[in-house]
């Protein structure tokens, strides 16, 4: 009996560990897709610029709120097929 309740709470326990895992990979690409990658460079030779580039990082594309899944993941289940009656 006691093996029993421990190998279900070992279980629970490996349940949980996995949606927070899954929520830290989710924060942590939300935190790399709102990394600014802006520059502008110029070089210069005495007073004549030579070349001049920039790149304006256009921001994220989405943002979770707090009630949604991590980082757009969808936990979807099939819908069993109906029997014809």
């Amino acid at each position: 009996m006691l093996v029993a309740a421990v190998c279900i709470g070992c279980i629970v326990g490996v349940v949980a560990m996995r949606g927070y895992v899954l929520q830290e990979f989710g924060n942590a690409a939300e935190a790399l897709e709102h990394i600014d990658q802006s520059y502008a460079i110029e070089v210069r030779v005495g007073d004549t610029t030579v070349y001049s580039a920039a790149y304006e990082d256009p921001g994220a594309r989405r943002s979770d709120s707090d009630s949604d899944l991590p980082a757009c993941m969808e936990f979807t289940a099939p819908v069993p097929e109906q029997a014809a009656p």
